[in-house]
């Protein structure tokens, strides 16, 4: 059998009267609540506005700042890197010239060794140790000393060029990074609402937490000034130290060079005068030696020349005694003639000795000769050391300014 169709409820005038008036006020519940929202909507829109226009003017402010902090701290930099540089070309020139100072003694310490040796080669008492060989000798040492005290400085030079391009090195790559992170900063400073370029990005920007401090950051640029500034004022000091130092060394050596000179001056001219004494003497002693041999051969013909006189009178000696027995009497001429031969021996025998002192004295004079000849070659063999060969070996040495 076909199902019935159920009718639709039926409410009361008072149902549909409540009907109506709660969805009176629903509508104006809902209209009340509609205006608060859109007047709260509006009041956080207008408050939002001004807060991101106040974020946007503080966010603009520290840009700012942090430009003005970066330039300050590059422009820092900059000036310390400029020091650092000088400092450096300056400390290379003064290296140069310590190096150079080195190589230009060299020469003249050898040669000083070489005049010593050239000395050893003197003779009997001209090995003397005389004024020229102490100033050698301290010349040499002068010399050392100097290359010695060269060689503590270049090695003091080359240390602190190496911290100075360490410094160099460390204040270019803080100035590059510093360049970057100025040239982001102002580009992100001079952004504006009209640039174009922006994007939105989904999600939050990745922020890196672990970055340094600023504090941090600040104490890192001032130790590397600090850094930079100490190295800068060591090698000032050392530059002064080392301008000192060349110029003692060049005038120590300069003085010593200038008084061996003088020394080696002196001694040339004394054994040269030395070398005139003695040839003058050995020509006096020639000339006594060819008066002596003169005077020799004047006693010798002195002595023969008695020969016939001193036979004449012992032949008339030896005839009288031949006379009679009777006439041989001890007369005046027979005393005169005993006193003649014995007046003759006697002078003969003077003569002879005079002769035998003669000999001696020419013997002597010989000697002397000799010993005065073998002197005259060792003043020459000295003064052709000292100056043919020490003086002129010498003359190449010239100390240049260090």
């Amino acid at each position: 059998m076909p199902r019935t169709v159920a009718r639709p409820p039926r409410f009361t005038p008072q149902e549909w009267t409540l009907a109506n008036n709660i969805k009176f006020h629903n509508a104006e519940a809902n209209s009340n609540t509609a205006e608060s929202l859109m007047a709260e909507c509006n009041r956080l829109r207008d408050e939002i506005v001004v807060r991101t226009k106040q974020s946007q003017d503080e966010a603009d402010k520290r840009l700012d700042q942090r430009v003005e902090q970066l330039e300050y701290w590059k422009s820092e930099l900059d000036g310390k890197l400029a020091e650092v540089k000088q400092r450096i070309d300056t400390m290379d020139v003064t290296l140069v010239r310590v190096m150079k100072a080195e190589c230009d003694l060299q020469d003249p310490l050898q040669r000083a060794k070489d005049c010593l040796e050239m000395r050893e080669r003197r003779l009997g008492v001209d090995r003397v140790h005389d004024d020229p060989e102490r100033q050698l000798i301290k010349e040499v040492e002068v010399m050392e000393g100097a290359l010695e005290m060269l060689c503590r400085s270049r090695e003091q030079a080359k240390e602190q060029l190496r911290r100075l391009r360490k410094a160099k090195y460390q204040l270019e790559r803080d100035i590059e990074r510093k360049q970057a992170a100025l040239d982001i900063d102002r580009s992100m400073r001079d952004l504006s609402l009209q640039s174009a370029g922006m994007e939105l990005v989904a999600g939050d920007v990745n922020i890196d937490t672990d970055g340094l401090t600023v504090d941090s950051w600040l104490e890192n640029a001032a130790d590397l000034l600090a850094f930079a500034t100490r190295e800068v004022d060591i090698a000032r000091t050392l530059q002064s130290s080392l301008e000192a130092m060349l110029k003692q060394a060049e005038c120590d050596v300069r003085n010593q060079v200038e008084r061996t000179n003088r020394a080696l001056d002196t001694r040339v001219q004394q054994t040269r005068t030395a070398k005139q004494t003695l040839e003058d003497k050995l020509s006096m002693v020639r000339e006594h030696i060819a008066a002596v041999e003169r005077t020799i051969g004047e006693l010798d013909l002195a002595v023969r020349n008695l020969r016939t006189p001193l036979a004449k009178a012992q032949t008339r000696l030896r005839g009288r005694t031949e006379r009679p027995c009777p006439e041989l009497t001890n007369d005046r001429a027979q005393r005169q003639l005993v006193i003649e031969v014995k007046e003759i021996q006697t002078n003969a025998d003077r003569l002879r000795r005079e002769l035998a002192s003669a000999q001696a004295q020419l013997r002597n004079l010989d000697r002397e000769r000799l010993i005065l000849e073998e002197d005259i070659d060792v003043k020459t063999n000295t003064l052709h050391i000292c100056e043919g060969q020490c003086q002129v070996h010498r003359q190449a040495v010239i100390i240049q300014h260090f």
